[in-house]
């Protein structure tokens, strides 16, 4: 029997229920490993045991087993028959290219960056001076519709890419 798995995070511990839907759970569970794994949450070399996955995900053993066999054949987790699941460690080669490729994208992106011109910055520290006055005068309420009058108007400048301080004031 198919079923979705819709899983929702608890402070301690993901609650997992199923309807029935169409999709594989396995599938599911392996998708959800794989994001706690990419968010480092379970870091490489970290022993993956079964009963602890059902546990967390609030599900029978047998699922859990089926999406760790699935992550092993994406090389994503090792499989040691006398020992067990463990999270697949990066490769020299897979650091290098990690690297190299967040090199080549943190690169273009800061070349896509409108810096502020010195009239830009002068008029950001007086929003800034402004709204640290009404917060130390205690006036919350002009200090919430000042500063979403500055936001408002510093993001219509981000989106028009202006460069003069006139069109931001």
């Amino acid at each position: 029997m198919n079923a979705i798995l819709h899983i929702s995070f608890k402070p301690s511990h993901i609650v997992a229920t199923a309807e029935l839907q169409g999709i594989d759970i396995p599938a599911q569970i392996a998708q959800e490993i794989r994001k706690l794994i990419n968010r480092g949450q379970l870091p490489p070399g970290l022993q993956l045991r079964q009963s602890d996955l059902a546990d967390r995900f609030g599900i029978s053993r047998v699922p859990v087993r089926e999406a760790l066999k699935l992550l092993a054949a994406e090389s994503i987790i090792e499989h040691d028959p006398n020992r067990g699941f463990f999270v697949a460690p990066l490769s020299t080669d897979e650091a290098r290219q990690l690297y190299l490729m967040r090199q080549l994208l943190e690169a273009e992106l800061l070349s896509t960056i409108e810096w502020p011109t010195p009239a830009q910055l002068k008029q950001l520290k007086a929003m800034l001076t402004e709204l640290d006055e009404l917060l130390a005068a205690g006036n919350r309420s002009e200090w919430i519709e000042h500063h979403a009058r500055s936001t408002t108007r510093c993001s219509s400048c981000r989106r028009t890419r202006c460069s003069s301080a006139r069109r931001c004031g």
